[in-house]
Parts: C-alpha cells; structure tokens; sequence
C-alpha cells in the first residue's frame, strides 16, 4: 500500500497498478469502465459531474481495507462510452446495467455520490433492491439551484431525502461518508446518528 501522504504522482501509480478494469456493456453498445480495489462486501463510489473515478483517489486505500471498492466513470465521462440518451434516466439506467453486471443483480451493496454523482446514486437506490447502505455528499449545492428538489423532488417526484426515507437508509450532505457505510441509520447534516 501507499501512504496518502505521497505525491499525487505516487498515489495515481499505485491506483493504476492495483485496479482490477472491468468494462461492463449497457444497452446501445456502450460500456462503462468499472475499477475495483480490495475485497469484502462492494461499496460503489460515483463521481461528480464533469469528473471521474479519480475523484475519489485519496479514499480509495482506506476504504479498500474493507470493501470491494467499485468506482466507475459514469456514462460518458472518462473512459466510459456515452450513455443512449441525455436524461438521467438513461445515465441511470447504463449505471444499473453496469452495476448489475459487475457486482450481480440481487448483491446487497453501499452505494456513496458526490455532486451530481449523489443525483444517479438516489435514482440507483429508488430503482434497485439491495442497497443497505446509501451515502450523498456535496449534493447541497444541487439542492440550492433547485430548492423544490430537496423535500418535493425534481420533475420525476425524486428527492435525495425521500429516498432515504423510503429505504430507511442514510442521507448525508456532508462529511459522513465512513459514518453512514457503516451506521445504515438517519444521520443529521453533520454525520451524528439520530436515535
């Protein structure tokens, strides 16, 4: 392993050395390059948007200790082909049908978003059975361009803390990525457990 406190330079190598690349097929011809490091239950990390996998360089070692990290390019980003469609739903979709083939359809997971990728991580939890632990960071700043979305959702009836509410997982905005894989309960804005 690598300590975090290397170079960016260090830290690329050894992730470009340890990842397993899987490049899984969604309908229309495209494929979504998944990148996996450890071993244990599968933690699915999506990047922001106008990103990739990369955004999630400097959490990957730790995190690997424990799980199976899966960090995809999404759909037409990085080096993931474009998804079918400019909606969300066929990013989601394309996201789902790579996620199923890499992990299996029916494998309990944790599922973590940044940004935009907090966005796809909602819609992936509302649609797939299976994820026991649900974690949106930054997603904040998606909420204050369209407030109506935090407790009403967007045009699609969709909210980030709906989906929580309904899946009785955690909705985390902040800094509580660690507190929500492991703790599947409601956490306030600062990652605190709510009894």
């Amino acid at each position: 392993t690598i300590s975090l406190a290397h170079d960016d330079t260090a830290l690329l190598a050894w992730l470009e050395t340890t990842a397993h690349v899987d490049h899984a097929p969604f309908e229309g011809g495209g494929r979504i390059a998944w990148r996996r490091f450890g071993d244990g239950p599968p933690l699915v990390l999506l990047h922001g948007g106008h990103g990739a996998w990369l955004h999630w360089a400097r959490n990957i070692e730790a995190l690997a200790g424990r799980y199976a990290v899966w960090v995809p390019d999404l759909p037409g980003y990085g080096d993931s082909g474009a998804p079918p469609g400019s909606s969300i739903e066929a990013m989601v979709d394309a996201t789902l049908q790579g996620l199923d083939a890499v992990v299996g359809r029916d494998t309990p997971l944790r599922l973590a978003g940044f940004s935009f990728g907090s966005v796809v991580a909602a819609h992936l939890a509302a649609r797939r059975g299976s994820v026991s632990h649900l974690a949106l960071l930054g997603v904040q700043a998606l909420l204050q361009r369209n407030p109506s979305m935090a407790h009403q959702g967007g045009a699609d009836g969709l909210s980030a803390e709906r989906v929580g509410r309904q899946r009785g997982i955690a909705h985390s905005p902040s800094r509580s990525l660690c507190a929500c894989l492991l703790d599947p309960g409601p956490h306030d804005r600062h990652g605190t457990p709510i009894p």
